[in-house]
Parts: C-alpha cells; sequence; structure tokens
C-alpha cells in the first residue's frame, strides 16, 4: 500500500467471549476468502451475507463482509461491518485494520491509533506496522512514519511495501536522493511492478531529476501528463 497522499497528488485484545464459528461456517468462508484472492467479492460478500443470515454474530463473516464491500467500493457499508465486528469483539484485529484502512482517507488519526492499537497486541505484525506509518505519513509526521516502516522490515527485511514506503516517506521528509537510491534497484528489478517504477518517477522528480522521471513515465504517459505528473511530484518536495 502506498502513501495515499502522494496517491492524491497524481490502493485490543478482549476479554470478552470470542463466538467460535461452526465448521459449515468456517468452511464457507473459506469459499469467501477464495473469491475475494480471485477478484470476485460479490460471491465473497453473497458467501458472507449467508453466514450472517444463520449467526449474525459472526466475527469472521462481519469481517469477510467487510472486505468484501471495500473491493466493491462501499467503504462506508464495510466501515460498518468492521465495527459491528469490533463491537462483538474488541480483539479482532483483522477488523480494526480493515477500519483503519478506510479511517486512512478521511482521518488519518485516527486510523493511526487502529493501527496503534493492532501493534500493540501484535508487535511484529507487519502489514498493521506499514499501514501505521502511512498513517503517520499523512499526518507529516514522517520519522516517526519512517520508524515504523524500519520497524516492518526489521521483521521481515523483503517486504516491498515497507521498504517502498519508507523511501517515499524519505522523499518526503526531504530526503529524495535516498529515495531514489532506494527505489532505483527496486524499479530495475526483473520483478518490479509499474507501481514501483511511478514511486521511482516520484522520487526522481522531487530530487530534481526531472529528465530521468520523464523516461520512466513515458512507457505509460504522453508528454502533457507526464508534465502534469512531474509539476504535482515537484509541488512535494522540501527542503531536508
Amino acid at each position: 500500500m502506498r502513501i495515499l497522499c502522494i496517491f492524491a497528488a497524481l490502493a485490543l485484545a478482549s476479554c470478552a467471549a470470542q463466538p467460535q464459528t461452526s465448521g459449515t461456517a468456517a468452511g464457507k468462508l473459506k469459499v469467501a476468502d477464495a473469491a475475494l484472492q480471485g477478484g470476485d467479492p460479490d460471491m465473497a460478500l453473497h458467501v458472507a451475507d449467508a453466514v450472517l443470515a444463520h449467526d449474525p454474530t459472526d466475527v469472521e463473516a462481519l469481517v469477510r463482509e467487510g472486505d468484501a464491500l471495500v473491493a466493491l467500493g462501499r467503504e462506508d457499508e464495510a466501515a460498518l461491518s468492521y465495527q459491528h465486528a469490533l463491537a462483538l469483539r474488541p480483539g479482532s484485529k483483522e477488523a480494526r485494520i480493515g477500519l483503519g484502512r478506510i479511517r486512512l482517507k478521511t482521518d488519518p488519526a485516527e486510523a493511526e491509533r487502529l493501527f496503534a492499537e493492532v501493534v500493540e497486541a501484535h508487535p511484529n505484525d507487519v502489514p498493521a506496522l506499514v499501514d501505521r506509518g502511512i498513517a503517520l505519513d499523512l499526518q507529516g509526521r514522517h520519522q516517526a512514519a519512517a520508524a515504523s516502516y524500519r520497524a516492518a522490515l526489521a521483521v521481515q527485511p523483503d517486504d516491498t511495501a515497507a521498504e517502498v514506503n519508507l523511501a517515499l516517506s524519505l522523499a518526503l521528509a526531504g530526503h529524495a536522493r535516498q529515495a531514489v537510491a532506494m527505489l532505483q534497484p527496486l524499479a530495475e528489478s526483473g520483478t518490479a511492478s509499474r507501481r514501483v517504477q511511478d514511486d521511482l518517477a516520484v522520487a526522481l522528480a522531487m530530487s530534481g531529476q526531472t529528465e530521468a522521471a520523464s523516461d520512466v513515465l513515458s512507457p505509460e504517459l504522453n508528454q502533457n501528463q507526464i508534465a502534469t505528473a512531474i509539476a504535482g511530484y515537484r509541488a512535494l518536495q522540501v527542503d531536508p
């Protein structure tokens, strides 16, 4: 997950009793998981709703319902599903992360609180550490964000999301050349996604290397689009 402000410029333990999912419900939720992984959120939603029709307190089904609604772009409804899950089981890590990712777009401070609670209970949870970093970056707290990304990399050194977000965080903090040095090897690897290359273009533009940024963007954008993108990236540039 990349830092959301870059997108805009241009993707606790509870003492309460925890209800158990029946074998039949668990089997259905495996189908929902497969549907989500296969890009069919409508099917996942149908399955989760079928489980909830039988047991409205099934926390795992509520989380799958929320995940499916997010994938369908129905985030307000998804938030209600996650909140319902948390009301039933305050320690649900999955519900807390799901709700936090929705809140990133509208209330990064609240998102930070949600992710911090997950990290408090699960200190080595890499996705939560990365998401907490994103929430901190969105509040302009880049030093704290970088520390969260580095904590994620300490747990999982090859986590690309943590490394890319750390680089972008450094760029936003005025260390764009350091970000370029981090992103270039990733972008030039044989397995690099287009998104990583776009992130390299961000760092290049912020470091003043506009011609190199243009070269990176040229396979997917025309010259007018490149000029607009680079102007947006340069507007993010700050002095270290």
